[in-house]
């Protein structure tokens, strides 16, 4: 009798790509001449949860994570066209603040993006914003009633500007189609401001027991099924951004040896989804957190102005107390799930794809609005942001943890 083949099922350790996939891998990436020259699998470690990470550039933050390797190299190369299209030249208005009163500009009160106190801190890399200096602007789409913003480029792309305020990607998206690429960016203006505001804020993330609930069992078996059996196991926590819908939770995996603290953030209309992608960006950032850790050995938490000096400070920093081990609410004590219809502030959204990312198939989207709490250098709470007001005000100065 003839041995059976053996059946082989493809799992997270597989290669197999879409033929889509296949198609957008060979067009973006070239070690030369493409938009995304490098992109490499990380080889797990044994303790690992099961899923796959493909990175790009560490300094860009660019990488991939997922349950499958064409999931993860979607993702990865989605996020180096993202990054990519950031860095495009485009044309811009160049005006004072005081030229363009007479239109509609998105800026915080008074032009304060940083408080008095701030700006004269030694080594502070930022500097003052005055009514009469002459900055860039981008034209942007208001989502509240459809009219044409003016909003400083170098709140959402990078300028050769002196910087009076911090330039990151939160609030950008990329996918196949303009809806979803722009949904995917107002999540994450959300994510951004509750991440911010339950950081600095009075209101502190709440703690959650997946297993005190039905709602969190397709999240919970998710989870399980990707750790090994003697891995760290995360925890989670609700983020809650006042008057703002979606669901924003923070997951946690903390270890004896490095990185003794990682976070991953997710947010989306279905907890279920927010948990199950938090989970996926937490493991991510573990890895991160690890190659940092060995780039960042001396870290002064007092003088933290980028997103990767936070990440290696809190790879070898006790757990910070924000996110304790204590016992978890249920989570039917959270909102019920939603849809972005409900927003009520005003947030306006810029097309930032080039000509050759939109050959590709994808669209980058930016959202902004000057009423939420921004991404901010992890040293540096908001401060002169009237939103943190919601959130109880400044208690916690100690530098964030988020990449």
């Amino acid at each position: 009798m003839n041995a059976r083949a053996p059946w082989l099922h493809a799992t997270s350790t597989g290669t197999r790509l879409r033929p889509e996939t296949a198609r957008l891998l060979a067009r973006a990436h070239s070690p030369l001449t493409g938009i995304s020259a490098a992109l490499d699998t990380v080889v797990p470690s044994t303790d690992d949860p099961r899923r796959t990470l493909i990175t790009g550039r560490i300094d860009q933050h660019t990488a991939g994570i997922a349950d499958s390797y064409d999931g993860a190299m979607t993702t990865a190369l989605a996020e180096t066209l993202e990054r990519y299209a950031l860095g495009t030249p485009r044309t811009a208005l160049t005006a004072s603040p005081h030229d363009l009163a007479g239109t509609r500009i998105l800026t915080p009160p008074a032009l304060r993006y940083f408080t008095s106190e701030q700006l004269s801190t030694p080594g502070f890399p930022f500097t003052a914003l005055s009514p009469d200096t002459p900055i860039s602007w981008l034209p942007a789409r208001s989502l509240r009633d459809g009219t044409v913003a003016w909003v400083p480029a170098q709140t959402v792309v990078p300028t050769d500007e002196p910087a009076f305020t911090f330039t990151t990607s939160a609030g950008t998206a990329a996918h196949t189609g303009f809806p979803a690429a722009l949904r995917n960016a107002v999540l994450e203006l959300i994510q951004t401001d509750a991440a911010m505001g339950t950081w600095f804020g009075a209101t502190d993330p709440i703690p959650l027991d997946l297993n005190a609930s039905p709602r969190t069992a397709t999240s919970r078996q998710a989870v399980n099924r990707r750790l090994r059996r003697d891995g760290p196991s995360p925890r989670f926590y609700w983020l809650p951004a006042p008057d703002l819908p979606a669901i924003t939770v923070a997951c946690v995996l903390e270890s004896p040896q490095v990185p003794t603290f990682a976070v991953g953030l997710a947010c989306h209309t279905h907890l279920n989804r927010a948990l199950y992608k938090a989970f996926l960006e937490c493991t991510a950032v573990t890895r991160l957190a690890t190659a940092l850790a060995l780039r960042h050995r001396h870290v002064d938490p007092s003088q933290i102005y980028d997103l990767d000096s936070n990440v290696a400070y809190y790879a070898t920093a006790t757990p910070p107390a924000k996110f304790p081990a204590t016992p978890g609410t249920t989570p039917d004590a959270l909102p019920p799930d939603t849809t972005l219809n409900s927003i009520d502030i005003d947030i306006a959204c810029i097309d930032l794809t080039p000509p050759d990312v939109r050959s590709l198939g994808y669209r980058v989207v930016r959202a902004y609005s000057p009423d939420l709490l921004p991404l901010t250098p992890p040293s540096t709470p908001p401060e002169a942001n009237p939103r943190l007001n919601a959130y109880g005000g400044l208690t916690n100065k100690a530098p964030h943890p988020y990449a």
